[in-house]
């Protein structure tokens, strides 16, 4: 935990985010974008899943898995996921997941996500709409963080100590059996990612939602 808490900081210091918040001019958009490339970073140097496993033992045989397991700002998700439940998490005053099972079976709003996340498919199936996954960590803190930086870490590590949210965000996030079957010389995949930051009602609000 020490390391992982240590890698952070220096990232988020050299790229100047420990920017003071200022409460009464609370920036969304800065908020978002610094907990984004601090959650890329932590990606980038994980070894070991929210199990304990050693990553690299798992994806041995699927070569640059580390460059899959980037993964990319989607507006798309940003628009009709993160910032949605987030302002209906605030609207009840309440940390939940919304319940969005209904929606995402419905292959007219799966498909342009699934369309987003497979840039190239040459499978005999096609792309596999119906397999993509959508998962989301949520959380809200009563915390008075000084600086987005000091924001962005202690949100990641809140999920670092759950052992469903840890890991959720040390998984694979792309999907390993599209890989295995047909190689990189028919699939790429760039799994979606947004997140949404609020400070409302006395409180951080933040959702991280993965579609892969």
């Amino acid at each position: 935990m020490k390391k992982i808490i240590t890698s952070l900081i220096l990232l988020v210091s050299l790229n100047g985010y420990s920017q003071p918040i200022d409460y009464n001019n609370f920036d969304n958009k800065r908020a978002e974008e610094v907990l984004f490339e601090t959650f890329q970073h932590f990606r980038d140097t994980i070894q070991y899943y929210g199990t304990g496993i050693l990553i690299s033992t798992k994806l041995n045989d699927i070569p640059n898995y580390r460059d899959k397991m980037k993964l990319y700002w989607s507006d798309r998700v940003y628009n009709l996921i993160s910032k949605p439940n987030t302002e209906e998490v605030i609207r009840q005053n309440r940390l939940h997941h919304v319940d969005r099972q209904s929606w995402w079976d419905d292959e007219n709003n799966k498909k342009p996500f699934a369309e987003d996340v497979y840039v190239k498919h040459d499978g005999e199936f096609g792309i596999p709409v119906y397999s993509l996954n959508y998962t989301e960590n949520g959380l809200y803190s009563t915390q008075k963080y000084k600086t987005y930086q000091e924001m962005a870490i202690d949100m990641i590590l809140v999920w670092e100590s759950s052992d469903i949210h840890k890991c959720a965000q040390r998984s694979n996030l792309f999907d390993t059996y599209e890989y295995r079957v047909w190689g990189d010389d028919k699939i790429t995949s760039k799994s979606q990612m947004a997140c949404c930051v609020r400070y409302e009602k006395g409180k951080f609000w933040a959702f991280m939602n993965f579609v892969y």
